[in-house]
């Protein structure tokens, strides 16, 4: 059987194009985390890459979302006790709507929320794999993803706590 040059090549040629330099698949503990840029609450844009060297906790949740309700004081309490360290922790919500950034506006001022809150386009939740919230993601200084949580326990604030303080 002989097979010819030119359908070899137009073979090749369709499997790597449809591969993506630069992407390692899903979101994995030991990975790369995906990069991201997306707008906060107020209209300003805020990229992973803002933080480089810095000890990264995101928080994947919503405002509909009862166990997200509850890590919130825990979540604000890490990022005080942290706040003048390289570290950073960003909220990124997920509501979905015409009047999502008004909820979530609505959301971080009834809970006295002071760390940054980011508006999910989708793209971002789905380059995690999230498939449930609240999602939890460490990151390490060179955003290598260290630890994931999927929902929370009361409590669990001490246990990230100890592992941002073992990465910074």
């Amino acid at each position: 059987m002989k097979v010819r040059t030119p359908v070899l090549s137009v073979a090749l040629l369709l499997i790597l194009l449809s591969c993506k330099a630069g992407v390692s698949g899903p979101a994995k503990v030991g990975r790369q985390a995906p990069s991201f840029s997306l707008d906060d609450i107020e209209g300003r844009s805020v990229s992973l890459s803002d933080y480089r060297n810095k000890v990264v906790l995101l928080e994947f949740w919503a405002t509909w979302c009862p166990s997200c309700r509850k890590s919130v004081p825990e979540m604000e309490a890490i990022s005080i006790v942290f706040i003048d360290k390289d570290f950073v922790l960003i909220g990124i919500n997920m509501d979905e709507g015409g009047d999502a950034k008004e909820r979530v506006r609505a959301f971080v001022q009834r809970y006295n929320i002071s760390y940054t809150i980011v508006t999910d386009n989708g793209a971002v939740s789905r380059s995690y794999g999230v498939s449930s919230i609240p999602a939890i993601f460490l990151l390490d200084r060179n955003h290598r993803i260290r630890k994931k949580y999927e929902g929370f326990m009361p409590g669990m604030g001490s246990e990230l706590t100890r592992q941002v303080e073992s990465l910074l």
